[in-house]
Order: C-alpha cells, then structure tokens, then sequence
C-alpha cells in the first residue's frame, strides 16, 4: 500500500511539474569546476549583499545576475540559471543578454517552444531579426519544417545572406514528411 501510494505521489509531483527535465551533463575539470563554484558564489553573495554603490531602491547590478546564471549553467545547476536569468529579465527589462542566454539554454534541454519565445523577444522588443535564424534552428530541431522554412525566409530577407547548411536541414526535413506520407 505504501508503494502505490508513494508511487502516486510521483506521478502527481511529475504532473505538475510539467515533467520537463532541468538535467544537462557539463564535462569540468576540477580547475573549472572550482572556477565556475567561485564565481557562482561570489555573484550570488554580490546579489544578496549588493556593495555600497547600489542604492536600496535598485537591484543589483545586471552583470551579477549574468555572471552567476552563466556559472551555474556550466556547473549543470540549470534551474538556478534559469531562475537567474528570469530575474535579471523582471530587474533589467530592457538588456537582451538573458533572453538570449535562457533561449539558448532552453535549446540545449530541447525546449524548443520555449527557447523560440526568447528569441522572439529579442526580434519584437529589440529588433534584432538576425535571431529569425536561431528561430529557424529551433523549428529544424523540433522537426516543424513550415515554420523553420517561415522564419529561414524571414532571416534570409532580413539579412539578406543565405546559408547552406539551414537550407540542407529544412530539405531533409521536407523528404521526410514526403517519406512519412
């Protein structure tokens, strides 16, 4: 009985939380992994403890949410990267950085919708249509060849350039739909 519902329990608790996966594999060293703990840790303290310069009624710095959310990713710690990244974003609304960061980082876990929301960003707020190409990868990886095809073509007239390896992915991803029919 304790199993079933312990059993229950997990499944409730995966449930809710969405059953996405914060685990990704980083390959240190223990020279980097010992430079990536020291800068985690020094960038959460300046966090919590800003120094003298920052007024009470201004968050932290922008770097020091940066600088922490970047070591923490490197030391495979992802949920605390994203968190990170989500705060410098709430703190300092109109610095691209983050967005860019959390797009990549939400790419590398394969959360393709959520890293294409980022991107998206950096397009409508900043206007930066170069990011129609990282938008184009997103929909290649997730296999979603109109819209890779919708945003490589927006890339392409943006930045008026091409490339050949997107153009060779979105025409794999075209024979296999026709193999799939």
């Amino acid at each position: 009985m304790k199993t079933t519902k312990f059993i229950a329990l997990i499944i409730a608790i995966t449930a809710l939380t969405g059953c996405k996966s914060y685990n990704l594999e980083r390959e240190l060293d223990e020279d980097k992994k010992t430079f990536f703990e020291i800068q985690l840790e020094e960038n959460l303290k300046l966090i919590a403890n800003p120094p003298d310069f920052v007024d009470e009624d201004h968050p932290p710095p922008y770097d020091y949410y940066v600088k922490a959310a970047l070591s923490a990713d490197e030391l495979g710690k992802i949920r605390l990267a994203e968190d990170l990244y989500l705060e410098a974003m709430e703190n300092y609304p109109n610095f691209e950085v983050p967005y860019n960061n959390l797009g990549r980082l939400y790419e590398e876990l394969g959360w393709y919708d959520e890293a294409i929301e980022q991107y998206m960003v950096l397009v409508e707020k900043f206007g930066y249509q170069r990011y129609y190409f990282d938008i184009t990868w997103a929909y290649i990886k997730s296999e979603d060849r109109k819209n890779a095809e919708k945003y490589f073509n927006a890339w392409q007239r943006a930045e008026v350039t091409t490339d050949e390896n997107t153009q060779e992915a979105i025409k794999k991803l075209r024979e296999k739909e026709k193999e799939n029919k």
